[in-house]
């Protein structure tokens, strides 16, 4: 499978596969379970980045992907909100039962939304929405206005309401972290070239904070590489990162057809969200989420190799008659070898280009190299006839390395 904008992986199977019917369920259940425990989590700088990130992945999406993921991402998120909000209320008074039970809950509305999604592609619902932009988000921002207007209405009336949103924004750890920032500069200061060394900010730290508080993390890992490694440090990680976006800038733009582009793009949108939320937190100091960013940026390194290699690959195949001193059309195996580049790119020629270099049950005079290259030329649409013309190669020239 390839990856297509609204699911995923777009299964190219039998259209009636149970693959085919089931595994965007799966997806939309995973994705259920990741966005519930992201709320979960209460982490509101995790939730802001995400947001971020997010818009950045669906303006990179083609027109009619964006009303996909849109769609999709609204079918999982109220799920995922009531989910999260009911089990850990549930799981603060100590009941377990109703916890599961709102989860699992949350899991049958959400593939109830990707049975609901299902039937508008099949209805043309998605197309319309494509095509109708202005009418989408005009009715997408009237629902916002309405859900604000309440929210704001029930707030005003209800005094606690407001004290409980304050708890639950938690600005006073915000404010708690720009104190640590302002620490690690103060730090940084003091040995700027090559800082204070491996846990030097656990070590020192007490010397020079703003008032007096625990934290054997900066909270920051850009500024606790600055306080530990110096500016060579941060240079180092800042140039890593630079040719990161570069080779995913190069790929993205250098890759031909969608599904590679959605791909080379969510990586890089996988890894941003990683290194933007790095920024406010400590996340690269834990070795198993480090070891996820390096994970990616060795994938798509690989796409871009993979890319690089199938580009220059193209390039050495010639089209017939671009030989020099060898006329199009000519018996040789460097006409057949131009051959396999003609048809390679023009599959429709494939049983022509067959059925004139092989005569039926026979060789060709230049037998073993030509057989071969119609094998590679024919190998995607028949294995069994590709095999016959293989053997047939390497029965008129066993010896030849080339075959």
């Amino acid at each position: 499978g390839v990856p297509s904008p609204g699911h995923g992986p777009n299964i190219t199977s039998n259209p009636n596969s149970l693959s085919k019917k089931y595994i965007p369920y799966l997806y939309a259940a995973c994705n259920f379970l990741l966005f519930a425990t992201l709320l979960g989590t209460k982490s509101n700088g995790g939730l802001l980045v995400f947001l971020v990130v997010f818009a950045l992945f669906i303006a990179g999406q083609p027109g009619g992907g964006r009303a996909n993921i849109c769609t999709h991402f609204t079918f999982i998120a109220a799920p995922s909100l009531l989910a999260a909000w009911q089990f850990l209320a549930a799981a603060e008074a100590g009941r377990a039962l109703p916890a599961w039970t709102w989860l699992l809950t949350g899991l049958v509305l959400t593939l109830a939304g990707q049975a609901l999604y299902d039937l508008m592609e099949k209805k043309g619902a998605l197309t319309w929405m494509a095509t109708h932009k202005k009418a989408v988000l005009a009715a997408a921002l009237l629902v916002a206005a309405a859900a604000v207007t309440t929210a704001g209405v029930y707030a005003g009336s209800h005094s606690d309401a407001l004290k409980t949103i304050a708890e639950e924004i938690r600005l006073r750890n915000a404010t708690e972290r720009m104190y640590f920032f302002q620490d690690a500069l103060k730090m940084f200061k003091e040995r700027p070239l090559t800082g204070w060394g491996g846990g030097g900010w656990e070590e020192a730290y007490q010397a020079y904070q703003s008032y007096l508080y625990s934290s054997r993390q900066v909270h920051g890992y850009y500024f606790q590489v600055m306080v530990e490694a110096g500016i060579a440090g941060l240079l180092v990680v800042l140039g890593i990162w630079a040719s990161f976006l570069a080779m995913a800038h190069k790929i993205f733009y250098g890759t031909k057809g969608q599904p590679r582009r959605f791909l080379a793009w969510t990586l890089t949108m996988a890894a941003l969200i990683i290194g933007l939320h790095a920024a406010i937190d400590f996340d690269l100091s834990l070795s198993a989420l480090a070891l996820v960013l390096w994970t990616i940026f060795g994938l798509l390194r690989g796409m871009g190799t993979y890319t690089g290699f199938a580009a220059r690959q193209e390039r050495k195949s010639p089209l017939p008659g671009d030989l020099p001193g060898v006329p199009a059309g000519k018996d040789t195996p460097a006409s057949a070898s131009a051959t396999a580049g003609s048809t390679r790119r023009n599959p429709a020629a494939r049983k022509g280009a067959t059925k004139s270099s092989l005569p039926p049950g026979g060789i060709a005079p230049i037998a073993a190299v030509t057989a071969a290259t119609i094998a590679a030329i024919i190998f995607t649409g028949s294995l069994a006839a590709a095999g016959s013309h293989f053997n047939k190669a390497t029965k008129a020239q066993d010896l030849n390395t080339a075959i």
